[in-house]
């Protein structure tokens, strides 16, 4: 198009005005002037406006030219940012395409895809024939199998396949193929996806071994476990519910198998079931709150604890474990806190408790009895322990058997026992008391007489605190115990000695010629005659303490062995305990306590030495000794007497006191010929 403006169309008249022309010519040349002005004007005008559409026109063509150019740059950069996002997509899902050209068998690999199978993006790929390398045998046979199909008959694969990759290492994908079609149908090439599902198949791996373990644990761990849903009626309340699955120790808690309970409600599995447990596991898989409880099953006989929740609305778990043995040992505990082990009956801390208790106006009259056995440490340390425990539950039994269902039996500690007597006055105490005695008299505990000391306290006004007539009754008790005691000592003496000859035919003529020697020994050195008769007595008891020795000890044919040995220096500290333990025998246990020390120091138990020793056990270690040597044992010959007198002189003043030994042997054996002859002095009742 010719853009240039023809100037030369334009009209334009120039009229020349004459200097000498009239008024009218002028005013007409004027007229036409402004007329040929006009004219031009217009022309301009015209001429404008086609220059302005012009422009415009050229203007419009140039702006959609722009505009187009700019579309297809825009449209280029959201390809690329396609493209972009779909090789980021590839990268972050480890997804990969590749392409297979039928006609050449030329394979087109993504970054991706390079990157998956760990090869070099720079190098070509491995040809199809190749690619068997980069799978397992089993995989492989897999992909070529479906190839095959989808190269021959187009028909898509999706398959998970295991790899190999370039270094070795092994891995897992996810692939799928399609076929390509020219126009005419023909296959012409194949097309494919790969995936890294490696993490996700370890992933698996992992998680399948773990739901093994879970199943291998909930199978055959000890706690049972059932799964139920809620049944419900037209207002949402809980009134059944259905067992979905249970496991092994579920059915053997409870005694049911999966045949009862799967898909049944529990009203028909249990129809016992108690209303209340619908109610508990209703609630639990309706609010998803949880819930602890422990129960007693009447069908099994059995305690359970039962933990419930819900793992989804409508459903509730519950974990069932048999506490049956837990609750033994809790009462076992319970028990033992409030009771005594030895006897059974009830202990202090009860009692202490009991006596609060029973402080009420409706107990009244109530009652204290307080019993003390008496002897019992004389028994324990002569006798043993087990005797002394025997002595206690004979004592404990005959005091149950003597009082009503009603009363509260008590063992304090030791060797004191309690009753209370709820709604009984004293002549109720009395006679249950007397009772007890009369009981008591009637029985022995391995030839021991029972001796029990009682007193009691009644507690008649609201005013009146029952723990103070606790303390009255336990005063009575040992105003009486102060008469009884002392008694029964002397028995369990006399017993212990008669034991201990019963026990050693030997240890009982041994002591009794130990007696005649200590008399004659005291006798010549001018005791009085209350000395010469107690040291009589201790001479007799001087081995009291060998009744807590074993018999085969005490008549073993043989040399002693160092723990027999040790076992046989025990017994001066044994008879001191036992003697002790009576007024009249307290002095004499002081002399059977140091009879076996010696002048020089080197005896036992404490090492005294000379005059630090009581001259009474002085005589009994002579009179001791000497008999010791011309008795015959089992394992030595006796001596004689002159070799017997010759071991003392040879020992006095190191072993024995020297005064003593020459009072023997220059007093008393002049006069005692019999003396070392194994004889059989007995002598009258020391009583």
């Amino acid at each position: 198009m010719n853009t240039k403006t023809d100037t030369a169309k334009i009209p334009v008249e120039i009229l020349i005005v004459a200097d000498n022309q009239t008024p009218a010519e002028k005013l007409r040349y004027t007229l036409e002037q402004r007329k040929a002005l006009t004219k031009t004007k217009a022309a301009l005008y015209m001429t404008n406006k086609n220059l302005q559409a012009l422009v415009k026109k050229k203007t419009i063509h140039i702006t959609e030219m722009v505009q187009e150019i700019t579309e297809r740059q825009q449209h280029q950069e959201q390809q690329e940012l396609y493209l972009k996002d779909l090789l980021e997509s590839q990268r972050i899902a480890h997804i990969g395409t590749w392409r297979l050209n039928i006609e050449t068998n030329q394979v087109v690999w993504s970054d991706e895809l390079y990157k998956m199978y760990g090869f070099d993006p720079s190098i070509p790929p491995p040809p199809y024939t190749e690619h068997m390398k980069l799978f397992t045998p089993e995989s492989w046979a897999k992909l070529s199998t479906a190839l095959e199909s989808t190269r021959t008959f187009g028909i898509s694969y999706e398959l998970e396949l295991e790899t190999i990759k370039a270094d070795g290492s092994s891995g897992w994908m996810w692939v799928r193929g399609e076929a390509n079609k020219d126009p005419s149908g023909k296959i012409i090439s194949l097309w494919g996806a790969a995936q890294d599902i490696s993490e996700r198949k370890q992933a698996e791996a992992l998680l399948k071994e773990s739901e093994e373990k879970y199943r291998l644990l909930y199978t055959a761990m000890s706690q049972g476990i059932a799964l139920h849903e809620i049944i419900t009626d037209a207002d949402g309340k809980a009134v059944d519910y259905v067992f979905l699955d249970i496991n092994d120790s579920y059915t053997r808690l409870l005694g049911v198998t999966r045949e009862m309970c799967i898909g049944k409600k529990i009203t028909e599995v249990m129809p016992k079931v108690e209303k209340y447990w619908i109610d508990i596991f209703g609630d639990v898989a309706l609010t998803g709150v949880p819930s602890y409880y422990e129960n007693y099953l009447e069908t099994t006989g059995r305690y359970y604890a039962t933990y419930t929740y819900s793992p989804k609305k409508r459903q509730f778990a519950v974990l069932v474990s048999d506490i049956t043995e837990q609750k033994k040992n809790q009462e076992r505990l319970m028990y033992m806190s409030y009771h005594d082990q030895l006897t059974g009956l009830y202990n202090r801390r009860f009692f202490e408790e009991e006596i609060t208790r029973r402080d009420t106006e409706e107990q009244l009259p109530t009652t204290i009895i307080m019993g003390d056995i008496n002897g019992l440490k004389i028994i324990n340390d002569s006798f043993g322990h087990q005797v002394g425990d025997d002595y206690l539950k004979k004592t404990a039994e005959i005091i149950q058997t003597a009082c009503r269902p009603e009363d509260i039996i008590a063992r304090l500690g030791g060797d004191e026992f309690v009753v209370i007597l709820p709604n009984a006055d004293t002549a109720a105490a009395i006679e249950i008391i007397e009772h007890i005695k009369d009981m008591i008299s009637k029985t022995k505990v391995n030839a021991i007489e029972l001796s029990v000391s009682f007193g009691f306290a009644t507690k008649v006004t609201h005013q009146q605190s029952l723990l103070e007539t606790v303390i009255s009754a336990e005063n009575y008790m040992y105003t009486q115990k102060l008469y009884e005691h002392t008694s029964m000592r002397s028995k369990t003496i006399d017993l212990i000695m008669n034991t201990l000859f019963e026990k050693s035919d030997r240890e009982s003529k041994h002591s009794n010629r130990v007696s005649t020697i200590c008399e004659a020994i005291a006798d010549k050195m001018n005791f009085i005659k209350d000395d010469v008769n107690q040291i009589r007595i201790a001479g007799l008891v001087h081995d009291i303490g060998k009744i807590g020795i074993k018999e085969e000890i005490l008549n073993k044919a043989g040399s002693l062995d160092h723990d027999e040995w040790a076992a046989i220096k025990k017994h001066p500290e044994a008879g001191w305990r036992i003697l002790s333990t009576t007024v009249d025998f307290s002095e004499v246990s002081e002399f059977v306590l140091r009879h076996h020390e010696k002048w020089d120091g080197s005896g036992y138990p404490n090492g005294l030495k000379g005059e630090e020793i009581p001259i009474e056990a002085r005589i009994i270690a002579v009179a001791d000794a000497y008999d010791a040597m011309t008795s015959e044992r089992s394992y030595k010959k006796a001596c004689s007497k002159d070799e017997a007198i010759d071991e003392l002189k040879r020992c006095s003043g190191t072993h024995f006191d020297p005064e003593i030994v020459a009072a023997f042997v220059n007093k008393v054996m002049p006069q005692n010929s019999n003396f070392g002859k194994g004889g059989n002095n007995l002598l009258p009742n020391y009583r």
